[in-house]
């Protein structure tokens, strides 16, 4: 029988450093700062909004949904 080898798990830090450095929906990362950063103490207020879209995306993905559908679900967030 073959075992079918688990997904690795998302990692949630790379998955904001990835994220918040090319997606800001609701424009909430400082303009000056265009790369963002999710542990910077001012964005820890609005992290876990981000984090939902995020983790939703890469689980879509994760299930072989086609990009460009996750692509439209992102930019439907931002519309």
């Amino acid at each position: 029988m073959t075992q079918i080898a688990p997904q690795p798990r998302i990692k949630l830090s790379k998955l904001r450093d990835i994220g918040w450095s090319r997606w800001d929906p609701i424009g909430l990362l400082d303009p000056e700062d265009p790369a963002g950063r999710w542990d910077d103490k001012a964005n820890l207020s609005f992290a876990d909004e981000y984090d939902s879209y995020l983790i939703s995306a890469a689980s879509q993905l994760r299930r072989g949904t086609p990009r460009d559908e996750v692509v439209a679900f992102l930019v439907g967030i931002e519309t």
